[in-house]
């Protein structure tokens, strides 16, 4: 009497295969999922700085401590510096300079190491023109201030 045996397993091969597979997919995601994270964070960081540039605009114009108030990018260590400059009524109430960092992976994109700023006139909040860029991989993020210290943002490449 003859009995048949039922083959249902896998080979080796077709398990190889199937993990090699699995491996390249896993990696492309883990890619995918990274840069996701890295662009998420440049973003968010740049809507903070366009937040605190708004914020010094707002104090001029209102006469905040009759100061002029500004954002300062730090390339070097690549953060930015929310100040104010001036001497009126400033013992009365000091004003601590408040300093933020960008995200791991994204930097200021800047022929020079040389911290540049913004800063607004008190009453007026006019300033002069200038354009800070901030860049993660092959993208880069924008905000321009026009002389009326309205920013910006544009988003170029990737």
């Amino acid at each position: 009497m003859k009995t048949t045996r039922d083959n249902r397993a896998f080979t080796i091969l077709e398990v190889l295969i199937t993990l090699a597979v699995l491996t390249v997919l896993s990696a492309a995601g883990i890619m995918y999922f990274r840069s996701s994270i890295i662009e998420v964070a440049a973003g968010s960081a740049m809507q903070s700085f366009v937040a605190d540039i708004e914020a010094a605009r707002g104090r001029a114009i209102a006469g905040d401590r009759g100061m002029t108030w500004g954002v300062r990018a730090l390339p070097a260590s690549a953060s930015w510096e929310f100040y104010a400059t001036g001497t009126r009524d400033y013992a009365a109430e000091p004003f601590s300079t408040e300093t933020k960092t960008l995200p791991v992976g994204v930097s200021w994109i800047d022929p020079s190491s040389v911290p540049r700023s913004v800063e607004f006139a008190p009453l007026s909040g006019a300033t002069a023109s200038t354009t800070f860029t901030i860049g993660y991989s092959a993208v880069r993020l924008m905000v321009s201030i026009d002389d009326r210290g309205t920013p910006v943002i544009t988003r170029v490449g990737g």
